[in-house]
């Protein structure tokens, strides 16, 4: 009877064939993300200042830390729809993970900084209540957030914990900590990557997890003293969870952790450097000063740079054709300046 009913319904002869959505998207989700010129001055919004984040370690450089503290304003980048789409994705899969598969393991394993809201008996107001402690301050360490197991009740959400290293201005937020019953603890890293990638990962097939990867988990284990880290990798696009999961256990290596910790101050003293310069530059421009004198101070303030690093011979060439900064580190005219 069903079957009758549908093949009596009149259908379209002909579909008609339109992108007004597909297009609308992509014209108008836009998204702008503002520059914030770097400092070491304190700021009342701490994030606002000089800060390493360890999730892109793999671009510290003395150099751009130095070029981009005397660059004083900068247009906001805007991000398209193609490249929001992929990075929203990354942020989907972390959420999935942190709110609903992780905190389904034993009850311990999974640990990090937990909030909710609640309401305050005293005035009936929402407050956030949580909780982010349980571990002492390192010496040389704040820990922003610590990490606890999650909570007893209900409408605990996961929010990353979070580490400053003052000194070398490294600022760490972790995706999680595994408190194993049976293993050493864990740092753990979770990496969202296109399904064509998973053979070059797989181990079975020599596959090894991606360096920037792995300095990011070695920064991850300094910052929280634990010696070993597991990178996850979600793969977008597979049949199945079991598929979609790739892991490797990486053990501590304190020599690339000493090399990491000594780049890191290297790019705090290039901007501590150009903020004296820009300074003392600052100070002699009058309403008097001509473009000569102008040009000078410019060419003051760009002797307190340091050199590239030995990486980066070309702009096109090594780390440097990669570099997110290499239209500043390599301007217009470059090879002709350097040449004089």
């Amino acid at each position: 009877m069903l079957g009758k009913t549908l093949s009596e319904m009149k259908l379209p002869r002909k579909l008609e064939v339109t992108t007004k959505l597909r297009d609308a998207i992509l014209e108008n989700w836009k998204e702008e993300r503002t520059f914030f010129q770097p400092t070491l001055e304190p700021m009342k919004e701490v994030w606002r200042e000089f800060w390493l984040h360890a999730s892109v370690a793999h671009n510290w450089c003395p150099r751009m830390a130095a070029l981009e503290a005397l660059t004083p304003s900068r247009e906001p980048e805007t991000l398209e729809a193609e490249l929001l789409w992929l990075f929203d994705q990354g942020h989907a899969y972390h959420d999935m993970f942190q709110q609903k598969i992780l905190p389904c393991l034993p009850d311990g394993v999974f640990q990090g900084s937990w909030q909710r809201t609640v309401i305050d008996p005293t005035d009936f107001s929402l407050r956030i209540q949580d909780k982010m402690r349980g571990l002492p301050d390192f010496p040389d360490r704040d820990i922003v957030r610590g990490w606890v197991p999650r909570p007893e009740g209900d409408g605990w959400r996961y929010v990353e914990s979070k580490i400053r290293w003052p000194r070398e201005r490294i600022v760490v937020k972790l995706d999680g900590i595994l408190a194993w019953p049976d293993q050493p603890a864990e740092v753990l890293e979770i990496k969202t990557e296109r399904l064509s990638a998973r053979d070059s990962l797989n181990p079975a097939m020599g596959g090894v997890p991606r360096e920037k990867h792995v300095v990011q988990a070695n920064i991850g284990m300094a910052a929280t003293g634990l010696t070993r880290a597991r990178i996850l990798y979600v793969f977008k696009g597979a049949d199945n969870l079991s598929s979609s999961l790739l892991e490797f256990v990486i053990e501590r290596d304190d020599e690339m952790i000493g090399k990491l910790l000594a780049l890191a101050y290297d790019c705090r003293c290039a901007v501590a450097g150009a903020e004296e310069a820009r300074w003392a530059a600052l100070e002699k421009i009058t309403d008097e000063t001509d473009e000569k004198q102008f040009e000078e101070f410019k060419a003051a303030c760009m002797a307190s740079v340091p050199p590239r690093l030995p990486e980066c011979p070309m702009k096109s060439k090594g780390r440097a054709r990669f570099c997110p900064g290499r239209e500043m580190c390599f301007p217009k005219g470059y090879l002709k300046a350097e040449k004089v």
